[in-house]
C-alpha cells in the first residue's frame, strides 16, 4: 500500500512545538512496528508553552479553559493562553481544550528544557444534530458520515437503562483538510491489539457525543454497538486497503488504541463500535526522528515560526507547527521518502524550501539558514520594575503581533529581549508587562513596527498600572497559594441534576527544587446566584514541596467548606465572595482550617 498521504497526518507529531536542543540528548527512536513493550517512557521537562484556541472558523475563543497535567489556563480574549515553567514530557505533553458547545480538544505538544513551545488547537462545534428516543433509535447522517443505532441501546453514567431523548452531537474530521493537524486529538501516536506502539496515517476520524435530556453523557448498553459509516475522500481512495484497523482515542493518556476493523465497502469504511469517543480509520507505520533549528543569517534563532512538511511527490499540503523560542523543532516523519521543509511566517508566506530525504534512520538537519528575512526581523527588549522600583520575578512581558503573541522572558534584573518576526502587513505591536507577586499589569504600550526598522528598546516599564482584577487566594497550614487564572462555568451538579457553577482556580505547580515552592487546585461547585451561602465544594487542594521533595499540604473533596457569594454581579460582572472550612492533611490525615477569597469575572 502506498504511504503517499501518510505524512499528511503525521507532520503534527513532528513539528508541532520543540524538540530538545542537545544533540547529546538524543536516543535512537525504536521501530514503533518492532516495540511491543507499549508506550515508551518519556523525560519529564521543566519548560513553558504559549498557544491560541480558536473554532473551526477561525476565530479565536475566549474562555476556553486549557489544562496542562495540574495546570489550569483560561483563553484571554484573543483566544491566547500561556503556562510558564511547568513539567511537560520531552516528547509530547497532553493538553486538552474545552468550552462549552465545543467538542472538548487533545493536543500533544513537544517541549525543550527552560524554552517555550508553541501551538493552535481548534475546538470543534458540538451542536446536536439529532435527537431521537431511545427506544426508537434513528440513523444519525452528518458530513457525509452515518451513524446506526440499535433500539434500547443506551445506558446513562451509572450504567443504568437509558429510556428518555437522546441527543446525538457529531463531527467527522476530514484527513485531507488543511487543518487536521489543528482538529483531531493527539498526534496520532497508538498502541495497536498486541500492545506495540505505532504512530498512525489516518483515512478519517468521526467525534461522537450521546448526551442525555440533563445533559449528562450516554453510552452504548454492554454488548451492544453501533455501525458507523467514514467516507472515504477521493484523494485517498485508491490507497485506502480493504480492511483496516479502528482505532478510539484514550482521553485519559492521550493516544489511540487498536478497537476491532473496518471494512472498505465502495467509497467507504464500515465498522462497528462498542463506545462514543473520537474513532479513527488508521493504518500503523514506521518512523524515525527528525530534529533541526531555523535560524537567521546572522545565525539567531528564529522563534515561533511554523515549519510544514509536504510530499515531494505531489503538491498537497503536509503537516506544520511552531519552532521554539529558541528556534527549535523536531518529531517523527516517515522513513524513506523524499519530503520538501518550508518555512513560513505567521501570515502564512513561505520564506524558504528544502529537499529533504529520504532517511531510514533518526536524523538532525542542524541549521537551517533563512535568507532575505532580515528586515522583518525585530528586537523587542525592555526591564519590567515593580512598584518599589525592584525587577520583577514572577512574570514575564507579553509582545503582540497582528498574529501572533510572544512571551518576554525575564532574568534576575527583570530584563527581556526577545526577536520577533513580523509580517509584511505589521504596522504595529503591543507590549504589556505582568508581575504575578502583587497581582499587578502595566499599561500596554503601542510601537510602530516596519519592515527594515529600528530595534523597540521598551526601557523601564513600571509594572504598577493596572489590578490584575481576578484572583483566588488559598491558604491553610500557614501555606498560601495564589491563583491568576480563575474562571467560571457553568455545569450540571452531579446530585439531582441542578445547574450549577464552578469556580476553578487553575492550578500552580510545585518544585521540589524549592522548599517554598507551592502548587495546588480548586474546583468548587455553588448552586443558585445572587449574595448567599454554599455548601457544595467538589475539590479543593494545596500543597508544599519541601526540602526533601515530599509534598506537604491539605485536599478534600467533597469536604465541609461554607462559600460566602459577597457580590454577584451577574453574566458580564465580577463575582466575589470568600471560603471557610476543613481539609485533610496530606500525610498525616488530620483535620485542619482552611480558607480563601476569589474575585472572578463571569462570561
Amino acid at each position: 500500500m502506498t504511504k503517499k498521504f501518510a505524512f499528511l497526518f503525521l507532520a503534527i507529531a513532528i513539528v508541532f512545538s520543540a524538540c530538545r536542543k542537545d544533540t547529546d540528548m538524543l536516543t535512537t527512536q525504536v521501530d514503533p512496528n518492532e516495540d511491543g513493550n507499549g508506550i515508551p517512557p518519556s523525560v519529564i521537562v521543566t519548560s513553558s508553552l504559549i498557544g491560541v484556541v480558536t473554532d473551526e472558523y477561525n476565530n479565536v475563543v475566549e474562555g476556553a479553559t486549557v489544562r496542562l497535567k495540574s495546570n489550569t489556563a483560561v483563553t484571554d480574549e484573543n483566544g491566547n493562553f500561556m503556562f510558564s515553567n511547568v513539567q511537560m514530557e520531552e516528547d509530547g505533553a497532553l493538553v486538552t481544550a474545552s468550552k462549552a458547545g465545543f467538542f472538548k480538544a487533545y493536543d500533544r505538544v513537544r517541549a525543550t528544557s527552560n524554552a517555550t513551545s508553541y501551538t493552535r488547537i481548534q475546538l470543534l462545534d458540538r451542536a446536536i444534530i439529532s435527537s431521537f428516543p431511545a427506544g426508537a433509535a434513528q440513523d444519525v447522517e452528518f458530513d457525509g458520515a452515518t451513524v446506526k443505532f440499535q433500539n434500547n441501546g443506551f445506558v446513562d453514567t451509572n450504567g443504568a437503562d437509558y429510556s428518555g431523548t437522546v441527543n446525538v452531537a457529531a463531527h467527522w474530521i476530514d484527513p485531507t483538510s488543511g487543518v487536521v493537524d489543528q482538529q483531531m486529538p493527539g498526534d496520532l501516536r497508538a498502541l495497536d491489539a498486541e500492545n506495540v506502539y505505532s504512530v498512525l496515517e489516518t483515512f478519517g476520524m468521526v467525534a461522537v457525543d450521546l448526551i442525555a435530556d440533563n445533559g449528562s453523557e450516554l453510552q452504548l448498553k454492554e454488548g451492544l454497538t453501533a455501525e458507523i459509516n467514514f467516507p472515504i475522500p477521493t484523494e485517498l481512495l485508491n490507497s485506502a486497503p480493504a480492511t483496516i484497523p479502528l482505532w478510539s482515542f484514550d482521553e485519559e493518556n492521550g493516544y489511540w488504541v487498536e478497537e476491532g476493523s473496518a471494512t472498505k465497502v465502495g467509497d467507504r469504511y464500515v465498522g462497528n463500535v462498542t463506545h462514543f469517543s473520537f474513532w479513527n480509520c488508521d493504518a500503523p507505520f514506521p518512523l524515525i526522528e527528525m530534529d533541526g533549528q531555523v535560524v537567521s543569517e546572522a545565525g539567531e534563532a528564529l522563534a515561533g515560526v511554523i515549519v510544514c512538511i509536504d510530499f515531494a511527490d505531489n503538491e498537497w499540503w503536509g503537516g506544520s507547527g511552531y519552532t521554539n523560542n529558541e528556534g527549535f523543532f523536531g518529531g517523527k516523519i516517515p522513513k524513506n521518502e523524499n519530503l520538501i521543509l518550508t518555512v513560513k511566517d505567521n501570515c502564512g508566506n513561505g520564506i524558504y524550501t528544502m529537499n529533504i530525504g529520504p532517511f531510514t534512520e533518526d536524523v538532525d538537519l542542524g541549521q537551517i539558514t533563512v535568507t532575505g528575512i532580515d528586515d522583518y526581523l525585530v528586537t523587542v527588549s525592555g526591564t519590567l520594575l515593580d512598584c518599589d522600583n525592584d525587577p520583577v520575578s514572577n512574570g514575564y512581558a507579553v509582545i503582540t503581533s497582528s498574529t501572533t503573541q510572544f512571551p518576554g522572558q525575564l532574568d534576575d534584573t527583570g530584563y527581556f529581549e526577545e526577536l520577533i518576526l513580523i509580517c509584511e502587513s505589521d504596522t504595529e505591536i503591543e507590549l504589556a508587562g505582568y508581575n504575578f507577586d502583587d497581582l499587578l499589569q502595566s499599561t500596554p504600550l503601542t510601537y510602530t513596527v516596519s519592515p527594515g526598522g529600528d530595534p523597540i528598546d521598551a526601557g523601564t516599564i513600571v509594572v504598577c498600572d493596572q489590578v490584575i482584577e481576578e484572583y483566588l487566594f488559598a491558604s491553610g497550614d500557614g501555606a498560601v497559594v495564589n491563583y491568576f487564572d480563575p474562571t467560571i462555568f457553568t455545569t450540571m451538579d452531579s446530585i439531582g441534576g441542578n445547574s450549577s457553577n464552578t469556580i476553578s482556580s487553575g492550578s500552580s505547580t510545585g518544585n521540589p527544587n524549592n522548599p517554598d515552592s507551592l502548587g495546588g487546585q480548586f474546583d468548587m461547585n455553588y448552586i443558585g446566584t445572587g449574595v448567599g451561602t454554599f455548601t457544595q465544594v467538589n475539590y479543593v487542594s494545596s500543597w508544599q514541596i519541601n526540602a526533601a521533595g515530599t509534598k506537604t499540604g491539605y485536599s478534600c473533596q467533597g469536604c465541609a467548606v461554607t462559600v460566602n457569594i459577597t457580590l454577584d454581579e451577574g453574566a458580564g460582572g465580577y463575582i466575589e465572595g470568600n471560603y471557610m472550612g476543613e481539609a485533610q492533611d496530606f500525610n498525616a490525615g488530620a483535620t485542619i482550617p482552611i480558607s480563601g477569597e476569589f474575585r472572578i469575572l463571569r462570561d
